[in-house]
């Protein structure tokens, strides 16, 4: 089937092309593209359209290096090359401007700005008999979509921390037009309240003019069910309740999403954009390009998985498997182990005393870090966690990799054994396509990479309840993600009961996301959004009110002389 997965690599050829026409040759400048020239025919106009999608897919944001940023920050990962300094800074905050990724993400970003810019401005002006008002909607959507998908990362990465509620402080700078001058493009941060109304009219102009959903031909591209969700998803980020759940019951009452039965089968390339995906990048891997210079695989995969089919250039922390625990039990065998026998001899003391109980992660974390400090039970987390016994969420074994876990299940191929004895991340990695292209190693990776799923907009429509006062309501929209979850679970009940405060439902909240959403790059931005991430990073180093945001990258300073710096940066 022909999909935009398909189109999407054959913009930049397409574009290139275009300047092999004759009136093209012939044109002032052969390194730019005449205006006048290339927007005239729905086909180019869609052309720079598909140059957007796959701008945004590539390695330098949301292909990989996004997820080397926002992964690490939040502790979800850890265990990346020592020589990757720029994750280094990411995991100790000490982020400096002249982080590689930090400029990378940001030079992407404005770029697909630019370009979604350009396609408002050409597109709108193009006449009727060049293009039908049907197409030119859909496409101007499209890039009204793109530009507020892009402002709203980069806000998130680089506005003032919102949770202090002063709109007046330093957002984004705001690019809304094509450029006339290379002065025009050295343009001041607008204010966070300035940049927030921004990107909200952009997801609404995209909603008026996108349809509900395409034909196969054009899977994966925004729709007005998208546009709706990011819209939502801004309003929770301006602590605007009853906005997000307007926007979120205009979502459902589309009547087009629905949790799919299996948790696991949104992550490995085996059930793409099915009824849960409310937005989805889409890779292929029909060309026979590296997706580092340019080919339609992902580069996740390659980056992240473990080591017998990837670089195994992550790992998933241990600190993570514990907020998946549900409990442990302690045994001789544990107990019997060297590694668990490295810990400090009266830590080690202590946790023998619990042998053959079963004790509850919360509690074992508190009474570790009451009776030893936070500081000795970090630098013990290893042996601690290693090898420790017990039950967890069902979600984990579709989250990390474990040890005993087959990589491969096509038998036309060798079976690999996950035989080491930490965590690996699972999400968007299809082991069965790895071996398929390659026996096993570096292989192309065309699994899609899910955005915007419906159990996020369910958690979120229930965090937005619960702060109005509908409790009730916010707990029934937890449960249908936790019955998703624990079907076919034997253990404890999953249901969340009824009569649970406004702050326990907050707490039950942190910790469901979590579980949810591991590893998809949304824990730091609830992190941040919340005004926790010192309960969960200040160990790290985490200072609050100074890295909730990044640093404007070096690089940036260096060209544009009315940009501001972060505070403390």
């Amino acid at each position: 089937m022909k999909t935009i997965k398909n189109i999407l690599l054959l913009t930049p050829i397409l574009l290139f092309l275009s300047g092999c026409e004759k009136d093209f040759l012939e044109i002032s400048d052969p390194n730019n593209i005449d205006n006048a020239v290339f927007w005239t025919s729905e086909k180019n106009a869609t052309s720079a359209v598909n140059a957007i999608y796959s701008s945004i897919k590539e390695p330098g944001f949301l292909g990989l290096d996004y997820h080397k940023y926002a992964s690490f920050i939040s502790g979800e990962y850890d265990r990346c090359y020592p020589s990757d300094q720029s994750r280094v800074e990411f995991m100790t905050f000490t982020v400096k401007s002249e982080n590689k990724i930090d400029w990378l993400i940001w030079k992407d970003l404005f770029r697909d700005i630019m370009r979604s810019n350009d396609v408002i401005t050409h597109v709108s002006e193009m006449n009727d008999e060049l293009i039908s008002q049907e197409a030119k909607d859909q496409l101007v959507g499209q890039a009204y979509f793109l530009r507020g998908f892009c402002e709203l990362y980069l806000l998130q990465m680089y506005g003032a921390y919102y949770p202090e509620k002063d709109t007046s402080a330093l957002g984004i700078p705001l690019i809304t037009r094509v450029a006339q001058s290379r002065e025009e493009m050295f343009c001041k941060r607008a204010s966070v309240g300035e940049s927030y109304k921004q990107i909200i009219a952009d997801f609404e102009e995209a909603e008026k003019r996108l349809p509900s959903k395409w034909d196969n031909t054009n899977l994966g591209r925004a729709t007005k069910g998208a546009a709706i969700a990011y819209a939502a998803t801004t309003h929770m980020w301006l602590n605007q309740f009853d906005k997000a759940i307007a926007s979120y019951d205009k979502l459902f009452a589309l009547g087009l999403y629905s949790l799919i039965d299996d948790f696991s089968v949104n992550f490995h390339g085996k059930n793409e954009n099915n009824s849960e995906s409310i937005f989805e990048l889409q890779y292929a891997d029909f060309s026979s390009l590296n997706p580092w210079v340019g080919g339609s695989a992902q580069s996740l995969a390659l980056e992240f998985a473990p080591s017998q089919l990837g670089r195994g250039n992550a790992g998933v922390s241990y600190e993570t498997s514990d907020y998946f625990a549900l409990s442990y039990t302690i045994t001789q065998a544990y107990l019997d182990n060297s590694d668990t026998k490295g810990m400090p001899n009266d830590m080690y003391a202590y946790i023998s005393s619990l042998k053959g109980k079963t004790v509850s992660p919360e509690e074992l974390k508190n009474n570790l870090i009451s009776q030893f400090d936070v500081t000795t039970y970090v630098a013990n987390m290893t042996p601690i966690y290693k090898w420790i016994e017990g039950t967890w969420d069902p979600r984990w074994k579709a989250t990390a990799f474990i040890q005993g876990d087959t990589l491969v299940s096509n038998e036309k191929w060798t079976i690999y054994s996950y035989s080491t004895s930490f965590y690996s991340p699972k999400k968007f990695i299809d082991s069965d396509r790895h071996a398929l292209n390659t026996g096993g190693t570096l292989g192309a990776n065309e699994s899609n990479i899910p955005l915007f799923r419906l159990a996020y907009a369910y958690l979120q429509y229930a965090e937005a309840l619960n702060e109005t006062g509908k409790t009730t309501e916010a707990v029934d929209y937890i449960n249908k993600v936790r019955e998703r979850a624990y079907k076919g679970y034997t253990g404890q009940s999953w249901k969340l009961a009824s009569g649970l405060s406004k702050e326990q439902i907050k707490a039950a909240l942190e910790l469901e996301n979590f579980r949810e959403l591991c590893g998809e790059c949304v824990r730091w931005k609830d992190l941040v959004r919340w005004g926790v991430a010192d309960k969960y990073c200040s160990y790290r180093g985490f200072e609050k009110g100074t890295h909730e945001v990044l640093p404007i990258p070096k690089a940036e300073l260096d060209l544009n002389p009315n940009m501001e710096q972060n505070e403390n940066y």
